[in-house]
């Protein structure tokens, strides 16, 4: 469709008051290989034991209804902080607790589900004083569901929560709970007398990172109860499997050739406890003492409280970290998982055939790329099933449905080869997607974390694509070649996420990366190195000279705390360009875009210095240089540029320049530092801000049409204006709002592909969804 005819047909349809599934709005549909990214919270149904949720580190919330095979991610809910809890009685209803807010506003929210998961409502959100007591469990009363506790993680008052309004509205109920401790689960005993009804107070179970605590009188007053805990040791996770029994762990120390705390169980609803064994124990044991670890997570279920599960991280040779099972309510363990299918796993098959199935990440990654279940919500047991468990980690969910006989991988398609294709689960952050200037079957996309992926096909599938580069983390950028698409560069990292101000450390050297090059269309890469005149630092763009002569290309990249650094033969040797640039306080060079004319502008965002204990926050710049980097002039400095993002180059006016920066967190007022996206037209003499927004971080402008402008943003998805920045419009419908870059389908003016902070990529309409994402 071209762009007027798409124009006219948007005009009809806004005329005609209605949105159809498919012609200018049309649904986000998620794209590339899946996984790759921290994996947490899964959780299982006790009714439909193929309704599976999860989340990812960076935020996103996913839910499948066929045990993994495929999943959707949720709109309006991210950064979920407990897995699903199931309504007791209900099995369409679940609910969720997640962070709301942005900057210095933010919360915490419950929403319920009425449909199992579909469609989501917000029952409660808080922001303000108690906004840092994130909801860390969640429990509801079996015989009167308007009854809820809630236990929180903060430095306040309100450790628990008790709802009486089916998670409406909300009151402390922690008298007895001292005011640091965080609450793992509370779990409902039973009835302190039953002659009362359904309303009568229950005996209730709290397991705090302080130890084990009851109550008796519905959880208005709370009493430690720790008989039979034989450790001081720090509590760090808990589990009930049937009403009155309850798990709690604690942290393992090595003292005098025993070992001091694990996993304790109680079988009167927290009222006594006994130790019983663990898989640190045993490996303590077997090993005379040598090898000791921790237990990082713990699941049970109420069909068969005999049944645990347990996730170990466990020092030496063999491995044995990673998921263990105890079919005697913790006397005795087996390892699971790798064990005797080792071979099979890491074998040259990598996995296909044997009892453990992999995906693209074990096979280019090794198993040991996303390890092992470190922390709680890693690891989940269906509480009806105790055979059905899901297990977590930095880059992966598994599953088993057999009790650990054969476990499946849940996050990725095989489709023949080395190629891979989304099952929804899409959880890495990712920067553009590029397309071979030559043949538009062949696309890239710049990952964190994976590196970067090839497709072949358009974007149906997707190649493993950065063997062969010294620093694989990360790929920032790519540049390739339009006259040898063959012929690509990457700027790749060793880290991520700049230039997130975590990354903004006082040592500029942390950040370890540089250029990678590929002749074969970036099958294989070859590193440049440092014999070369390049840095081993972080390298954030690269930009190719289209004019310089085929055979000697020219090439600029930015190299983190290190400069400007240009190539004239091809990336072969490198030269440092910093004539003009203020050294000592402008050194995290990040983004460069070169201008119609040849002209460079360049960005060097905040900085974070430190002396003497005392913190020092310097202002992000831009410089230019119209002579190839020999030198460069400072444009503008402080104020609105204290925390650039991204500066980009009009295609066709080489007058015009766009910087995106966002309102700088470090000052008391965002006025002070007002983040947006502004524009010059006189090469950066004047500049008017066009797009107010608190953080906006990559603009694309279309090539074929300049006033068509896409902005992504950190909170607040995309926005695009077709009229040069005079009226914005918000995509609506995508579901990851942690939105980047923003590229244009090449070959469907109606097409773009919106890559995120951390939710993959998605690919969509250049008019959004047409519709408004839920539970808002």
């Amino acid at each position: 469709m071209t762009r007027t005819a798409a124009a006219l047909a948007l005009c009809l349809l806004l005329a005609g008051g209605a949105f159809p599934d498919d012609g200018p709005f049309r649904p986000w549909e998620p794209v590339g290989p899946g996984g790759g990214g921290g994996n947490f919270r899964a959780a299982v149904s006790p009714y439909n034991t193929e309704l599976y949720f999860s989340a990812c580190d960076m935020g996103g919330f996913y839910h499948s209804e066929d045990a993994g095979k495929s999943w959707r991610m949720i709109d309006g809910i991210e950064h979920t902080t407990i897995p699903v809890v199931f309504d007791p009685v209900d099995e369409n209803t679940c609910y969720v607790a997640h962070k709301i807010g942005f900057f210095l506003t933010n919360g915490w929210a419950i929403s319920k589900s009425e449909d199992a998961g579909g469609t989501w409502q917000r029952l409660h959100g808080f922001i303000g004083a108690y906004g840092t007591n994130t909801i860390t469990a969640l429990a509801i009363n079996p015989l009167n569901t308007d009854e809820m506790f809630a236990g929180t993680a903060g430095a306040k008052p309100g450790r628990i929560l008790k709802s009486g309004t089916g998670g409406r509205f909300w009151e402390a109920s922690d008298k007895g709970l001292e005011e640091s401790q965080l609450v793992f689960g509370i779990y409902y005993i039973e009835p302190v007398d039953m002659s009362l009804g359904p309303k009568g107070p229950f005996r209730l179970c709290a397991v705090t990172d302080a130890g084990p605590y009851l109550s008796t009188d519905g959880g208005a007053t709370w009493e430690p109860s720790r008989e039979g805990i034989d450790t001081e040791e720090a509590f760090v996770d808990s589990a009930q499997g049937s009403s009155d029994v309850v798990f709690a762990v604690t942290a393992i120390e090595a003292q005098d050739g025993s070992l001091n705390g694990g996993i304790y169980r109680s079988g009167d609803g927290g009222a006594t406890w006994a130790r019983v064994s663990n898989p640190v124990a045993e490996v303590y044991a077997s090993s005379g003492g040598a090898r000791t670890g921790r237990i990082s997570a713990i699941a049970a279920n109420s069909a068969k409280p005999h049944i645990l599960y347990a996730a170990a991280v466990i020092s030496g040779e063999p491995h044995r970290s990673g998921t263990w099972q105890s079919d005697d309510a913790g006397a005795t363990w087996r390892y699971l998982l790798l064990g005797p299918h080792a071979e099979s796993l890491l074998g040259e098959e990598g996995g296909v055939g044997s009892p453990v199935e992999t995906g693209w990440l074990t096979r280019e990654l090794s198993w040991w790329w996303g390890d092992v279940p470190k922390w709680r919500d890693q690891l989940a047991v269906c509480p009806s099933d105790p055979d059905i468990v899901l297990r977590q980690d930095d880059g992966r969910t598994i599953g088993t449905r057999d009790g650990g006989k054969s476990w499946q991988q849940l996050y990725t398609n095989h489709v023949g080869g080395d190629r891979w294709t989304t099952r929804g689960y899409e959880v890495t952050t990712c920067y553009k997607v590029y397309w071979n200037p030559a043949d538009h079957e062949k696309m890239f996309i710049a990952y964190t974390d994976i590196g970067c992926f090839r497709s072949e096909d358009g974007g149906k599938s997707w190649i493993y694509s950065l063997r062969g580069a010294r620093h694989t983390n990360t790929v920032y950028d790519l540049a390739i070649d339009a006259d040898r698409p063959e012929r690509m560069y990457a700027a790749t990292s060793g880290s991520h996420d700049q230039p997130a101000w975590k990354t903004l450390v006082p040592d500029r050297d942390y950040s370890r990366g540089g250029v990678a090059a590929s002749l074969d269309g970036g099958k294989t890469w070859t590193p440049l190195g440092e014999e070369s005149g390049l840095p081993n630092a972080s390298c954030g763009s690269i930009i190719l000279d289209p004019e310089s002569p085929v055979d000697s290309r020219t090439l600029y990249v930015t190299s983190w705390g290190q400069g400007v650094y240009k190539s004239t033969d091809g990336g072969d040797t490198w030269h440092r360009s910093v004539d003009g640039i203020d050294m000592e306080n402008d050194f995290n060079f990040w983004r460069m875009s070169r201008a119609a004319d040849g002209a460079l502008y360049l960005v060097t965002t905040k900085t974070i210095q430190v002396a003497e204990g005392v913190y020092t926050f310097g202002s992000g710049t831009l410089y230019t240089s119209d002579d190839g980097a020999a030198s460069w002039r400072l444009v503008k400095k402080g104020d609105w540029m204290a925390y650039p993002w991204d500066v980009l180059c009009d295609p066709v006016d080489p007058d015009t320049v766009y910087v995106a920066t966002y309102s700088d967190p470090h000052v008391i007022s965002s006025q002070i530092t007002p983040g947006g996206v502004y524009r010059s037209r006189d090469g950066g003499a004047t500049w008017q801000r066009i797009l107010e927004h608190v953080d906006p971080q990559r603009i694309t402008v279309d090539p074929d049409d300049t006033d068509l402008i896409y902005v992504g943003t950190g909170h607040d998805g995309v926005y695009r204006t077709s009229d040069g920045g005079v009226v914005w419009t918000k995509l609506e419908g995508l579901p990851f709002k942690n939105a980047f870059g923003i590229s244009p389908d090449p070959d469907d003016a109606d097409t773009i592909y919106v890559t995120t902070f951390g939710g993959g990529v998605w690919k969509g309409s250049a008019y959004g969804s047409g519709r408004e994402t839920g539970n808002r």
